[in-house]
């Protein structure tokens, strides 16, 4: 029996317009099947509804005969009567039973009956129909005793029934459906035990065990053994688990019969009868409903029919129940979860009124739950209105979008943000505190600010004076920044100068100046400036008291002032950079009745240290700037006294070799040996002493920027063989092999460079010259020219000696002018130290590059990269 298809079933005879809505499945089922009993429905105009096929039988026509006829239509003589007792219980509600009657049959028969009439009610408990009970009597007392006693007992089911249906529509939780269950149906059933538990079941949804519900009537023992029971196949109430069918035990001997592997027989439990049936939603199994007996007892088939019905009428309520309780939990819990919130959540139904406001949300509203609730937000805060928060709530409401929206300081009293989410009679917003990271934001994009501006310029004083504009009110009432001119000779007291003041209130200022003139710095006092620019640590005054001003008073007229400027808090803080102390920085609180705290500390800190490090960048850059041009003046006062100097001694040095010629031809008189041995020598000393010099003039006119190159294609092979006989003389005095690695004309692709004829022989008569001066007698002197480009396509020619070679230390200041690398331990070097100078930036000038490779004690390479053509 399903109680979904009533209005189908039940009365699927009668006629469309007469089958009543929402009958109750438990009565009609119930009256419609009592074994013995004629059953007969009529709506309220006396018509038939339902008949059962006993009352057919009594009133002489079929069943389906019956159904929207009159009861005046089919029994005319006694339609007064029955209706008569129809009528009471329509107008009083209350059922009539075991009535007495004497009815004539239609064919003139006269029978006694025994009647009883019961109101049927729909799902809203109006009367709809009424359902009465016959029963015939014609066996003498006897049978009319158990014909009274039938009718009763289905009467009284019918009552139980229908005040357990009334019943399980109030009932909210699993235990009310449970008692009312199985307290009524012992009562009804007259059983003396009555049991109602849950299927429990695996990942799988197999039956596991049981878990009670419901235990009445049973010993303490019967209860505990049926304390979360397993389910084993072979026992009665598993079974009904199992295969979803019910069993009836109506004696001992059928237990010991039916159920051989049951823990315990019947008797020993001391009852003698036993029935269970199933609770089902659907086709699964969810419960078991059992029932003992200490008498013995005959399930016929209306008890079964009403335990049938009991248990259906069990399911759906008690998937109520644990539909209620689920959301009665999950309703706690969200209110044990909304209640612990750090963030407050507000509920508004759809007029925006406040339906639950949580702890949280108190304190963010300034009152409590009892006199928010009920209220329109924007009665509470009015200064919503108007706002991105009150159109964001109506737009959640008419589109169901969830929105986030910020609520300023002047909104909410702090920075609020506020995420508004659809719900289904109104909106939820949560409010969170954001005050703190508004902060931090701010915190970080003004110190973003201040570090551009203080990175624009090297004027820092000016950019100073901008981050101490900006950082008023936004960090403090006051600003001020202080720098010490000298701070790296450490004197005391500090020269100090006012780079910086910025005030909210600009009429302040000539107070502030009229009392630093009045009551100046006491450079002895152990707080405030003082101790922070001796002691590099910050003071930090969180709130200022009016005691704290007395006690820092010098006069009453000292006091006046500082009560005028209506200080509140400062935080001085210390300009540090390279652990030396440059200045201070100061905040105040004034006429806004601000407070300072850590965070407000840690941003000035921050701030004082951006601005130091720009101070000392500053100053640094200006002090290089300063040695730079220092330093370059003196370059060239040294590169034009160098220049005057070659140009005055080169004029006596050609005398010098033009008298030395003119005595070499004897015009004066002939030479002895002697003389002309000392001649040579003045004439190579006069020779090396114009090589220097012109050295030295090659130099000076490189460092002016004025040399000049002419570039052309030439074929390195052969500026490389007009350079060799220069360096003969050098090399044969010194036994010196010479390896030439040059390619042949048709191997030499990359040997056409673009280059100055000129400076490309003097950049190679220096490597050659300086390859042969270095090296010992009897050493080796390569020159080889690639026949491939590099990886970047330059020509590459190689200079190698096996000389000493150059220390490592010094492989980066060999090329630097005026350097003489000693390659020989026993050899000093002769020259000015500017060849490789000279030959680096020649080679560079020309668009190549000369480098060195040395390994100590082997030898040197150089090499010359030059573009091709």
């Amino acid at each position: 029996m399903n109680p979904s298809r009533i209005d189908s079933t039940a009365f699927a005879d009668a006629p469309r317009a007469l089958a009543p809505s929402g009958i109750s499945t438990a009565i009609a089922e119930c009256l419609l099947r009592s074994a013995g009993a004629g059953v007969g429905v009529v709506d309220r105009q006396m018509r038939y509804l339902q008949v059962s096929d006993t009352l057919a039988a009594m009133n002489g026509r079929p069943a389906a005969a019956h159904v929207g006829l009159s009861i005046y239509d089919v029994v005319p003589k006694a339609a007064p009567t029955l209706e008569s007792f129809a009528r009471r219980v329509i107008d009083s509600g209350e059922p009539i039973v075991d009535v007495p009657l004497l009815i004539e049959h239609p064919a003139g028969v006269q029978r006694q009956l025994l009647a009883s009439y019961y109101p049927v009610l729909d799902d809203e408990g109006a009367i709809v129909a009424v359902a009465s009970i016959v029963l015939e009597h014609t066996a003498g007392e006897e049978s009319t005793r158990r014909a009274i006693n039938v009718a009763a007992r289905e009467a009284d089911r019918a009552r139980v029934l229908r005040r357990v249906m009334a019943r399980l529509n109030e009932a909210t939780t699993i235990p009310q459906v449970a008692s009312i269950v199985v307290e009524d149906a012992i009562h009804a059933l007259g059983a003396d035990g009555g049991f109602l538990a849950f299927v429990v079941c695996d990942a799988e949804g197999r039956p596991t065990e049981f878990e009670p519900a419901r235990i009445a009537g049973y010993e303490e023992r019967v209860t505990t053994r049926h304390m979360r029971a397993p389910i084993v196949q072979g026992r009665p109430v598993s079974q009904v688990a199992l295969t979803g069918n019910p069993i009836f035990v109506e004696s001992p001997e059928a237990w010991t019969v039916d159920w051989p592997s049951a823990p315990e027989d019947l008797e020993s439990l001391g009852f003698h009868s036993f029935a269970a049936v199933p609770v089902k939603v659907g086709e699964r199994v969810v419960a078991a409903l059992s029932f003992s007996f200490r008498e013995p007892h005959c399930f016929d088939a209306a008890t079964r029919d009403f335990l049938g019905t009991l248990a259906e009428q069990c399911a759906p309520a008690l998937e109520r129940a644990r539909l209620y309780e689920a959301g009665r939990d999950a309703a706690q819990r969200q209110a044990a979860l909304l209640a612990t919130m750090r963030d407050a959540f507000v509920a508004l139904d759809r007029d925006l009124r406040l339906t639950y406001v949580n702890a949280r949300a108190e304190e963010l509203l300034r009152e409590p739950a009892d006199e928010l609730l009920g209220r329109r937000l924007a009665d509470v805060l009015p200064q919503i209105i108007g706002t991105p928060v009150e159109q964001a709530m109506h737009r959640v409401r008419a589109t169901g979008a969830m929105e986030q929206v910020e609520l300023s300081e002047r909104v909410a009293g702090a920075w609020v943000e506020a995420r508004l989410y659809p719900a289904p009679d109104g909106v939820s917003l949560v409010l969170q505190d954001i005050s703190a990271r508004r902060r931090r934001q701010d915190a970080t994009a003004f110190l973003a600010e201040a570090s551009r501006q203080l990175a624009t310029s090297l004027d820092y004083q000016q950019t100073i004076r901008v981050v101490a504009e900006s950082a008023v009110p936004a960090l403090g009432d006051w600003c001020a920044v202080a720098l010490i001119e000298r701070p790296e000779l450490d004197e005391w007291p500090p020269r100090l100068e006012r780079v910086a003041v910025a005030a909210h209130d600009p009429q302040m200022l000539p107070l502030a100046q009229r009392m630093a003139e009045r009551y100046p710095i006491d450079w002895s006092s152990t707080i405030g400036l003082p101790a922070v620019l001796r002691t590099g640590q910050p003071a930090f005054v969180p709130v200022i008291t009016d005691e704290m001003l007395g006690m820092l008073a010098k006069d009453a007229e000292h006091l006046a002032l500082m009560r005028a400027l209506k200080f509140s808090a400062v935080i001085i803080v210390p300009l540090v950079a390279r652990d030396v102390t440059l200045g201070a920085l100061t905040l105040c609180m004034t006429a806004s009745g601000r407070r300072f705290d850590a965070d407000d500390l840690a941003l000035a800190q921050d701030l004082a240290q951006r601005q130091a490090l720009a101070v000392d960048n500053a100053r640094l850059f200006l002090q290089a700037r300063r040695a730079r041009a220092e330093a370059e003046a003196a370059n060239r006062a040294k590169t034009d006294f160098l220049a005057v100097m070659s140009y005055e001694l080169r004029t006596p040095l050609n005398a010098i070799g033009g008298y030395a010629r003119i005595l070499d031809l004897e015009l004066h008189g002939p030479l002895t040996d002697q003389q002309r041995t000392t001649l040579e020598r003045i004439r190579r000393s006069q020779v090396h002493l114009a090589a220097i010099l012109n050295q030295v003039l090659s130099f000076a006119h490189l460092e002016s920027g004025t040399v000049t190159y002419d570039l052309r294609p030439l074929r390195l092979g052969e500026v490389v063989a007009d350079a060799l006989p220069r360096v003969e003389a050098l090399r044969a005095a010194k036994r010196l092999g010479l390896q030439l690695r040059m390619p042949t004309p048709s191997d030499e692709r990359g040997a056409c460079v673009l280059a100055d004829g000129e400076k490309l022989q003097q950049v190679l008569h220096n490597l050659l010259s300086n390859a042969m001066k270095f090296t010992t007698t009897g050493g080796n002197v390569s020159v080889e020219l690639l026949p491939e480009p590099d990886e970047r396509g330059m020509a590459v020619l190689r200079v190698a000696d096996t000389g000493i070679g150059i220390p490592e230390s010094q492989l980066q200041t060999v090329f630097d002018p005026f350097v003489q690398v000693d390659r020989s331990l026993n050899n000093p070097g002769e020259g000015t130290g500017l060849g490789l100078a000279i030959s680096r930036v020649l080679a560079r000038g020309m668009g190549g590059d000369l480098t060195v490779a040395s390994t100590y004690g082997e030898g040197s390479t150089f090499t010359l990269r030059l573009r091709r053509v």
